[in-house]
């Protein structure tokens, strides 16, 4: 669910003019620390809702939704999914990646930018990973 760019949130402190006036500072919600920091601690945990999968025609390796809407991902049936054991679980990578590279992420997110893959592409985050599909955009999200 997407955040709207709408809210604000006032940044800690105040920002000292020209004039000597004290000004207050605000940001966008969905860009503060507080908001990103919220976000990072509620992701893994939405991990569960996916499962690894091995397609059976081509043999590529993904992440499938289990559940779209209030039913079941009916492209299941055309994977075999990986059985995965506590320390293979989706919610443990996620919790890897988050702990080696959560402070570049909320960077990322706070500067912006309207490609979420460009921004991943563009950092050594994604180093390795060829990209494969059309750009999501940072204000749909």
């Amino acid at each position: 669910e997407g955040t709207s760019p709408s809210l604000r949130y006032q940044n800690k402190g105040y920002i000292l003019e020209d004039n000597k006036n004290m000004k207050e500072s605000y940001i966008e919600m969905r860009r503060s620390d507080v908001f990103l920091d919220d976000v990072m601690d509620r992701l893994c945990e939405k991990m569960n809702d996916y499962a690894r999968g091995i397609h059976i025609d081509t043999g590529e390796l993904e992440v499938l939704p289990l559940v779209i809407g209030k039913n079941m991902n009916p492209v299941l049936q055309e994977y075999k999914l990986v059985q995965d054991g506590d320390l293979e679980s989706l919610e443990f990578y996620c919790q890897s990646v988050l702990s080696e590279y959560a402070d570049d992420m909320i960077n990322l997110f706070k500067a912006g930018g309207k490609d979420i893959l460009d921004m991943c592409f563009g950092t050594e985050l994604c180093s390795g990973y060829e990209r494969k599909y059309n750009p999501i955009r940072f204000d749909e999200l």
